[in-house]
């Protein structure tokens, strides 16, 4: 797992408030001044209201407050589905992800988001490339005006899920670019706390968890014979993982994110040749 370098994104940020101020502040701030059949619902929109900037661009840190702030305004109770639908029309990720970037590739959405942070490796898995490309096709021969068509680019993880937390939608820090096997194949809508799980603008693996071969049978750790690599039989053997950091609590918590992402289950095979 790597980290995500967020220094120096200051212009990431101001456009990314910029279009919530556009696309979703106004109807915000008339939610909130509207009445609601639970007292603890308005008091979540106006403090949304009042924290948008928080909720929008604050670091991972903000947002866990923000969370601990809101279970305590709601007291464990969830919202109804009229509130959720107002939260999701506010915080409305489909529009904000499928957003076209335009000809000129100024209207900020998920697509500029993921090219503008240059993040070219899924950080959960280190692995996968998320390169972003978009093609440009000429109208018609001997003209200046080009088309934009055909484009891709990472998937955007919500670190918290959107479902159980609308209000977190498009947060700039609640947004992972990753590649689909780790986003949609492997993570899904699984619970992630930063208590639990190693949060990918905050840190890294690093040296602190080493990849390590270990032959069919064998101990992680242990020493083994490995001239059966220079061999002509075909041997199995798997990827483990050596933990050497000096704190139990990351351990804990990186031992988390491997297990969520499945990385024990590559297998790699020799073959004969």
């Amino acid at each position: 797992m790597i980290k995500i370098n967020d220094t120096g994104h200051v212009n990431i940020k101001k456009e990314h408030l910029s279009y919530f101020k556009k696309q979703g502040l106004d109807s915000l701030r008339k939610y909130a001044g509207q009445k609601y059949k639970h007292p603890f619902e308005k008091k979540v929109m106006e403090y949304l209201r009042d924290n948008y900037e928080k909720i929008l661009i604050g670091n991972p840190d903000v947002l866990a407050d923000a969370i601990n702030t809101i279970n305590k305004l709601t007291n464990g109770h969830p919202f109804s589905k009229t509130t959720n639908r107002k939260l999701q029309a506010v915080f409305d990720y489909d529009i904000f992800s499928n957003r076209s970037p335009g000809v000129k590739g100024t209207n900020w959405g998920g697509y500029l988001l993921v090219k503008n942070l240059g993040v070219g490796t899924c950080p959960y898995c280190n692995r996968q490339y998320i390169t972003t490309i978009r093609n440009r096709i000429r109208r018609k021969k001997g003209t200046r005006k080009s088309l934009w068509e055909g484009q891709t680019r990472g998937t955007l993880d919500h670190f918290y899920d959107k479902k159980r937390y609308p209000y977190l939608a498009i947060s700039l820090y609640n947004l992972i670019p990753s590649c689909k096997v780790c986003n949609s194949d492997f993570k899904g809508r699984q619970e992630m706390t930063m208590t639990d799980f190693i949060h990918p603008y905050k840190e890294e693996f690093g040296s602190e968890v080493r990849f390590t071969i270990v032959p069919n049978g064998g101990t992680a750790g242990q020493p083994y014979d490995v001239t059966f690599l220079l061999g002509n039989n075909t041997e199995e053997f798997h990827i483990d993982f050596r933990y050497l950091s000096p704190d139990p609590d990351f351990t804990r918590r990186a031992k988390q994110n491997i297990e969520l992402l499945r990385s024990k289950s590559y297998i790699i095979f020799i073959k004969k040749k």
